[in-house]
């Protein structure tokens, strides 16, 4: 009597895995579907910490440290700038207006220089910038530049207080400066024996008044001394910022 046995095959797991990964690889060259891995950048640049502004003959010059790209290396892809009438912040940077004709970043470590015209009809502006890599991702915002083309509100309550042989005591209300809350940076009182314009203002030597103005809405009072006894004068005073922006005459 013969007892017949039918041997059960049993596969080995590590060889059903290398099959699967030969015949996923055999799929994969033969379709042409497989390709580089892409590449990650979560490397965001470095924000401009040393934004300046300076004004020179109605062209304004901004000037910064290029930051790089990754971090402190490298060149970024490009600089976005944004002016606001207001501080700007993340919230309003989307609705802030880009500055156009911003220079090619250059190499972390170089100076970056960029020119445009005064706008005129802009009486204050701040301006910030980001920095974007080539991914897009963007560095954080910029320190703010504030251009002022706003000069202080100009007195119209200057008078005069007390008469004396070699000296007058004027006094005025202090002047507020780019919003009702600001301060005037100096003042500029001049006298002469003719009427004072804005065409002769320049002509007619300062006499140093108070080296910082009150806040606004402030008494002032302020002493001319060294005058001629019996004579008429004419007295006048301005207000700088510290824009250099001047004031109508009082």
């Amino acid at each position: 009597m013969q007892t017949i046995f039918r041997s059960r095959r049993h596969w080995c797991p590590l060889a059903t895995l290398l099959l699967l990964i030969f015949l996923f690889l055999g799929q994969g060259c033969s379709d042409d579907q497989l390709g580089p891995l892409p590449i990650v950048d979560r490397d965001v640049p470095f924000a401009v910490v040393d934004l300046t502004i300076t004004v020179r003959n109605d062209t304004i010059r901004l000037t910064w440290t290029a930051t790089g790209d990754d971090g402190p290396v490298g060149s970024a892809q490009k600089y976005d700038l944004r002016r606001n009438s207001d501080p700007i912040t993340a919230d309003n940077w989307g609705a802030s207006t880009p500055v156009p004709g911003l220079p090619q970043p250059q190499i972390a470590g170089s100076t970056e220089v960029f020119d445009f015209p005064v706008d005129p009809t802009l009486t204050t502006v701040f301006l910030a910038l980001q920095v974007v890599d080539e991914i897009g991702n963007r560095s954080g915002i910029s320190n703010q530049v504030f251009l002022d083309q706003q000069p202080p509100v100009a007195l119209t309550d200057l008078s005069v207080r007390r008469v004396a042989d070699q000296s007058i005591t004027l006094t005025w209300t202090a002047p507020s400066d780019d919003s009702p809350l600001g301060r005037a940076y100096r003042y500029e009182i001049r006298y002469s024996e003719t009427v004072l314009t804005e065409e002769n203002w320049n002509d007619v030597l300062p006499r140093n008044g108070p080296v910082i103005p009150a806040d606004n809405g402030e008494t002032e009072v302020f002493a001319v001394r060294g005058l001629n006894p019996l004579t008429h004068y004419h007295v006048a005073l301005r207000s700088r910022d510290e824009a250099g922006n001047l004031s109508d005459l009082s």
